[in-house]
Formats: C-alpha cells, structure tokens, sequence
C-alpha cells in the first residue's frame, strides 16, 4: 500500500512495527491535511522510522507548506548516528524546527509520541512498544500539558549547523 493510502490509525496498538506504521501514517498526513504543528518527543527516538525516505519526503512537502516542527529529546545521540536524512531535513528546515534537550537525567519522565492539533500517538511503554493513537481531545490536551511542562524545562539543542574555532 503506498503511503498517501495509509489510513491514520486509531485506538491502542502493541509491538515495534505497529508504532513505526502510526509515525508513518501521521508524517504523511501531516502534509496532506495541512497540520499547522507537530510536536515530537522520545527519550532518544531510538526504534522511530526517522531515517527512512518516506518518512523524511512527508516532512519536507510538509515544511514547504509553511508549518512549525517542534521536537524534545533526552538526548540527540541516536538521531545523530542513526537517522542521517532526518539531520539533513534538519539543516535545510532549519527555520521552521525548534528542537530541545531535556537531557539524559530527565529523559526518563519525557513523553514519547506525537502530538497533532488533530491526532496523538503516545508509546507509553518502550520495551513492549505499546501505546495509544486518538483523536479525542481530553487525552490530547492533557499529554500536550505534560509536554509543554517538559519543554519548558529543557534548553535549545540538536543544532542545524556546528559552529567552531
């Protein structure tokens, strides 16, 4: 199935494969349904398809129609070595992603999903990959909550550019 077809998923899913389809599913909806925001938050965005073609092509049409990325980490580490179009995508939409750090210490009380003005994906256990896809808008309010909180606390990090002596 291509990805324009992938229905945007909802209701609770279990295993590694289930949650990579659902940030397939929402990245290319992202563009197609003219989502003004997304935010994404993990530890480390270990296990995430980030580095895949398909994934970085939605984020692209969905940049070049003027929208805002935001994304937490604990920690930058995994993308950096693991997801080599999403660091590209990085520099060249520079301006139009905000990402922060939260750090190691505190990655562990971090959010893991994505958030929609129209839909959220939380992976609420890592080592099982289980969690929840919704629309309903008690459960996005309140996770955007935490998420906001979180943000908050962190500092500016995973820099488009590197700049030394």
């Amino acid at each position: 199935m291509p990805a324009e077809a992938l229905p945007l998923p909802d209701g609770p899913y279990a295993g590694r494969a289930a949650f990579a389809l659902r940030v397939r599913a929402a990245l290319v909806h992202a563009a197609a349904h003219g989502w003004n925001e997304l935010v994404l938050s993990d530890a480390d965005f270990d296990g995430w398809p980030l580095g895949e073609e398909a994934v970085c092509a939605g984020l692209h049409a969905w940049a070049a129609a003027g929208h805002r990325l935001a994304v937490l980490a604990g920690s930058y580490t995994v993308v950096e070595q693991r997801h080599a179009r999403l660091v590209q995508f990085r520099r060249q939409w520079a301006h139009k992603i905000e990402c922060r750090i939260a750090g190691r210490e505190a990655a562990t009380g971090l959010p893991s999903g994505i958030w929609t003005p129209d839909w959220l994906l939380t992976c609420d256990d890592r080592e099982h990959w289980t969690g929840m896809a919704t629309t309903v808008v008690r459960q996005r309010v309140a996770w955007r909550e935490t998420l906001d909180a979180a943000w908050h606390r962190a500092r500016p990090g995973f820099f488009a550019t590197t700049l030394g002596l």
